[in-house]
């Protein structure tokens, strides 16, 4: 293997990290790299014992000054996790790891990395071979079977050690100091079932996969709410089978006790008789509702879905690998989109069905062309190319040269361009909150362009080679970072309706604020204020000759916000509780509340 990490700080903590990497060092096959680690120690005039299971302690005296100090040990193990994508061929009894530097970060090649705790025996190594450290007696214990057994732990000899103090350097937040932790208990449960064989020509066959999760340690992520593959199809399963009879043929996910499995999964044979249930299931819900419901929205904020990232649990090592299967994905959704308008239209007599989105409207920075055309791009990337889909049924031209330049082949089916031809909306739903403004973002190399980048949040990430966000100084701000702009909302609705030509509905408008609870009241002007100059500018709109027919604010209570919890509030109604009490969830009416009761009242008459 070819030394990937030469450029990596510190130096020699890497250096040695890549050397451990290259040693097979799966739990119980520890034999290569506890000599790997004796025969270190001698080329650094160390002292070195290697006991019968493998342990090992180095020895480095005390530097002068300091050989009365009590002595200190640093302590990893030299074992690891060894788990590997279901379609990758490493073996880990024989092979080293495939580290990859992807950018900032260190990862493997469709394994598990091992610095868990593989870098730990690194600087424990690097201390020991740098002599300009002064120190006590420093002892390097690593020990083997952490993983699994904590064998090596439990069988230490006596005496072998001579320090007082004890580092063990196993954990993974910087400047913290664990001074004990909880114990795991491992359970093995057996079904007692038979395989029976089953006429397989009668039967249709599918592969049900859960893949590309986080995964991670279930002793160092397990608090992180990170999905278990297992557990997730666990419950596809079980949903399946209230309404299909479905035979098990295999299955496979997980492979560590101490790993959360990131893939996993479940073989299925179904009857083919049942398999179109798959399709008719689809139609369910027109059916149950179609004396009561009269207008349709099959998915809410599908472009806000698809960019922000963790909102889709698309989760690859690889940057490029996740974006290609969120393009897919968003495809297919647009496919179940237009699938979902002809049903609708099939079942329910004059029915309305259209698309919910998260809108944007774009200022330049500047008057500069490059400013103007990315203010114009970063409306087209957010947000139309999505609209263009819904109401031509085509990607826009601009949006196919950025998949090309991505290197990203859409896999379309032969019927797909009819499907999405003939789904023919009969209304848009907007969803607008504030606008954003924009500069042009140059890109120095080719293969970069395109690229993602974050700026202040997911929702308004920057794309290399097109637009990056900034401030507009001529507007205001929500306390969480809104640019609050009424005039923006009556200039989305005119643009949409030049564009698309469509009746339009205001299904998501309102204010997040820290809501301050005073004598079980909720004084709140400012949710009023905004609340007010918005629908002026719906009035306006209308007054343009915009068809708007509806305006739904959001929300009539309190709910969680998506990335600051409870302490954002939307709602009329405010909810006692916080991110982590329950309190007893009393519902107290605020003063929006109360105004927007006459609004409705007056139908907006009275503002």
């Amino acid at each position: 293997m070819s030394n990937k990490l030469v450029n990596l700080k510190p130096e020699r903590v890497f250096y040695y990290f890549e050397e451990l990497s290259k040693i097979p060092r799966e739990s119980t096959n520890e034999q290569a790299v506890s000599n790997f680690l004796v025969d270190t120690a001698k080329k650094l005039g160390l002292e070195v014992y290697q006991d019968k299971i493998n342990n090992i302690v180095i020895k480095k005296p005390a530097t002068k000054g300091y050989e009365n100090s009590d002595g200190i040990i640093l302590q990893g193990h030299m074992d690891m996790v060894c788990e590997k994508e279901l379609d990758s061929d490493h073996n880990f009894k024989t092979d080293g790891i495939d580290l990859v530097v992807d950018g900032k970060f260190l990862r493997a090649n469709k394994t598990t990395l091992g610095a868990d705790n593989g870098i730990a025996v690194a600087m424990g190594l690097a201390v020991l071979e740098d002599n300009a450290i002064e120190h006590p007696e420093i002892e390097l214990l690593v020990t083997v079977e952490e993983e699994t057994t904590m064998r090596g732990a439990l069988e230490l000899e006596e005496n072998i050690l001579t320090g007082k103090m004890l580092i063990n350097v196993d954990s993974e937040e910087e400047g913290w100091v664990t001074v004990g932790s909880a114990g795991g208990k491992e359970v093995s449960i057996t079904f007692n079932e038979e395989k029976e064989k089953f006429d397989n020509t009668n039967s249709d066959f599918y592969r049900l996969e859960v893949k590309n999760l986080f995964g991670g340690h279930s002793g160092a992520e397990i608090h992180k709410n990170r999905l278990n593959a297992n557990k997730v199809m666990g419950e596809v399963i079980s949903e399946i089978k209230k309404n299909f009879d479905i035979k098990l043929c295999d299955v496979k996910g997980g492979s560590k006790d101490n790993a959360i499995p990131r893939e996993c999964y479940f073989d299925i044979a179904i009857d083919k008789s049942s398999s179109q249930n798959f399709i008719v299931k689809c139609k369910e819900i027109f059916e149950s509702f179609k004396n009561k419901v009269k207008y349709w929205q099959p998915h809410n904020e599908q472009n806000l879905m698809i960019r922000v990232d963790e909102r889709m649990n698309i989760y690859a090592e690889n940057e490029m690998e996740a974006d290609k299967m969120r393009y897919q994905m968003d495809y297919h959704m647009c496919l179940a989109h237009a699938l979902a308008i002809r049903a609708c239209h099939e079942i329910i007599q004059d029915s309305k069905i259209g698309a919910a989105i998260s809108s944007t409207m774009t200022y330049p920075l500047t008057n500069k062309p490059l400013d103007v055309w990315a203010a114009e791009m970063n409306d087209r990337f957010k947000t139309e190319y999505m609209l263009e889909m819904h109401c031509t049924g085509e990607y826009p031209g601009y949006y196919l040269k950025f998949l090309e330049e991505r290197g990203v082949t859409l896999n379309i089916e032969e019927n797909d361009k009819e499907i999405l031809k003939n789904a023919k909306m009969d209304f848009l739903a907007v969803n607008y909150y504030r606008t954003l403004c924009a500069e042009y973002y140059p890109c120095e190399n080719v293969e970069d362009i395109g690229k993602r980048e974050l700026g202040d949040n997911a929702v308004d990430f920057y794309q290399k080679g097109y637009f990056k966000i900034v401030k507009n100084k001529n507007l205001s701000a929500s306390e969480y970072g809104a640019q609050i702009d009424p005039i923006g909302l009556r200039l989305v609705l005119n643009r949409y309706n030049e564009k698309y030509r469509l009746p339009m509905i205001i299904t998501e408008n309102g204010l997040g604020a820290h809501d301050i609870l005073e004598n079980c009241e909720i004084h709140d002007s400012y949710r009023i204020d905004y609340i007010k100059e918005h629908v002026k500018a719906c009035a306006l709109a209308i007054e343009d000759g915009v068809r708007l027919f509806g305006y739904s604010p959001w929300s009539f209570m309190d709910l969680l916000s998506s990335h600051q919890g409870f302490r954002k509030r939307y709602g009329f109604v405010y909810v006692d509780r916080d991110d982590f009490n329950l309190k007893e969830l009393k519902r107290i009416k605020k003063d929006s509340f109360y105004w927007y009761k006459n609004v409705i009242e007056c139908n907006g008459k009275n503002l």
